[in-house]
């Protein structure tokens, strides 16, 4: 699981992205959800789900996460923003 930076929700399938390599599936971006570690992954968006472990910068607009910045989507950024304040203390 740490090797998962994040997962990305696009039309018809879910990139995710590791270290090294980027992952394509048809699987669903919930699915994949039920799969990772709790205390490790948020949900920053509908289209996002991060490892908290590799995030260098929270801002109110979003994160950065190996150097491209990933949005807060407005329905999940009260969460996102709680969940990752908990892991920088």
């Amino acid at each position: 699981m740490d090797e998962i930076i994040y997962i990305e929700s696009l039309d018809a399938y879910v990139k995710v992205h590791l270290i090294n390599a980027v992952l394509v599936t048809r699987e669903n971006i919930s699915s994949l959800e039920q799969n990772l570690s709790t205390g490790m992954f948020v949900w920053i968006h509908r289209s996002f789900i991060i490892n908290m472990k590799h995030v260098s910068t929270i801002s109110a607009e979003g994160v950065e996460i190996t150097k491209k910045q990933l949005p807060f989507g407005r329905v999940y950024k009260k969460s996102a923003l709680a969940a990752l304040s908990i892991k920088e203390n």
